[in-house]
């Protein structure tokens, strides 16, 4: 039996957690079968409108907009679906069976809770998520600590700079 038969990729669609793909393509090489693409919705990000880069205007005037709430709502859980099926398509080139997941909750907790649903074998992810205020408060309440300290398996932390030069040695060898 693999060592990592299920592999759990949570992501932010972040940069960071972009640069993970290459070790989760690796994956197949040591037995892994599976990879389940997890994307969790925190409440607040559905519950103000946001816009196609998924920012908040700061002067916006709410009021008109409540009425199209459920619009913007649906827009946004499309974007979300349609950037899975992009890194789904990228990690299916590698040999790999996955499935898209979305949930709605705390990240850290979905996580884990999917974790131990599924029985995981391994939970990658990236040691840094999103920049800016968000990506400060998450820092402050790191999701991938919250995670390493209650995942039911191991739990493959990427740095973006390391996974960086894994990329780098990935094109130089395709290049000979």
């Amino acid at each position: 039996m693999p060592l990592f038969k299920d592999i759990l990729y949570p992501t932010d669609f972040s940069e960071a957690a972009e640069k993970c793909l290459c070790y989760i393509k690796r994956l197949k090489e040591a037995g892994a079968e599976k990879v389940y693409i997890l994307h969790v919705v925190n409440p607040l990000e559905v519950s103000v409108p946001y816009f196609s880069d998924f920012s908040f205007p700061p002067s916006v005037d709410l009021v008109p907009l409540f009425a199209e709430f459920p619009e913007l709502e649906r827009e946004f859980l499309e974007a979300i679906i349609q950037k899975l099926k992009d890194v789904e398509e990228e990690i299916k080139k590698s040999g790999l069976d996955t499935q898209i997941v979305v949930i709605m909750g705390d990240p850290a907790e979905e996580i884990v809770n999917f974790a131990k649903e599924k029985e995981i074998s391994l939970i990658v992810m990236p040691y840094r998520a999103k920049k800016g205020i968000m990506g400060f408060l998450k820092e402050i309440g790191s999701t991938t600590r919250a995670v390493i300290n209650k995942a039911p398996c191991p739990v493959l932390v990427i740095r973006k700079a390391v996974a960086e030069k894994e990329l780098e040695k990935e094109q130089q060898n395709g290049e000979k």
